[in-house]
């Protein structure tokens, strides 16, 4: 009987453990879908949404954008410019512009955009007011070097801008961030990002009747891991 009571014990425990850390990433998904800036953590260009935003891929042009760190391995200039259209009246845009610095250094810069449109505009009485658009846009900017070989770093520069309705002043808020990645070996790397530190928005809706609010960015801390995989380098990354 005291041998039924363990087993059962353990197996309540291994179902609950799972369970909680369900809830915790669905409830940190949820705040963070939430919070303001959502639309800058889709990520950059289709890649990002591919394979997520990347914090330690060393091996293949990763945007800084995920990783400033990342910047010094940028193999050569580029251009990128993403584009989507997606449910429910809203769109995204995305532009990069990178270039490595010789000998030990990259940089990174460019913009997000996002925005819904045809909305629905109503007064106190139920008549139209016409269609209506609220848009955010997000500048960036990347720089990251190495301090050996196989060690790097960087800091980025985010500035965010919120249009919502004519009669409110647009916000902008300024984010920081700082990573690091380390190709621990040939096909191994390792990166660690904290994201969108100290920003927030400042809302002054006083000239249609409402007060003023503080609407801070959540503090992201991300971390990931790259191999590489394959006989040859550049055969295929994970």
């Amino acid at each position: 009987l005291p041998s039924a009571i363990s087993m059962r014990s353990s197996f309540a425990v291994c179902r609950l453990v799972p369970a909680v850390l369900l809830g915790l990433g669905l409830f940190a998904g949820v705040a963070s879908a939430q919070a303001p800036g959502a639309f800058a953590r889709f990520g950059m260009g289709a890649r990002a949404t591919v394979f997520g935003p990347q914090a330690a891929d060393v091996f293949g042009d990763a945007s800084p954008y995920h990783n400033p760190a990342l910047a010094p391995f940028l193999s050569a200039q580029g251009l990128e410019v993403s584009g989507a259209l997606l449910d429910f009246d809203r769109e995204w845009a995305a532009v990069q512009v990178t270039a490595p610095l010789q000998p030990r250094a990259g940089i990174a810069g460019g913009f997000v955009r996002s925005a819904v449109t045809g909305i629905d505009g109503r007064d106190e009485s139920g008549y139209s007011t016409g269609e209506l658009t609220t848009s955010e846009l997000a500048f960036f900017v990347a720089f990251g070097t190495r301090f050996t070989e196989n060690i790097s770093g960087g800091i980025g520069l985010r500035i965010y801008r919120s249009d919502l309705a004519d009669e409110i002043r647009p916000p902008t808020a300024l984010g920081l961030g700082a990573g690091v990645a380390v190709r621990a070996t040939d096909r191994l790397a390792l990166g660690l990002v904290a994201e969108d530190l100290f920003a927030q928005y400042n809302w002054n809706a006083s000239p249609v009747g409402g007060g003023t609010v503080s609407d801070r960015f959540p503090t992201r801390l991300r971390g990931g891991a790259a191999y590489l995989f394959g006989p040859e380098a550049g055969a295929g990354r994970l």
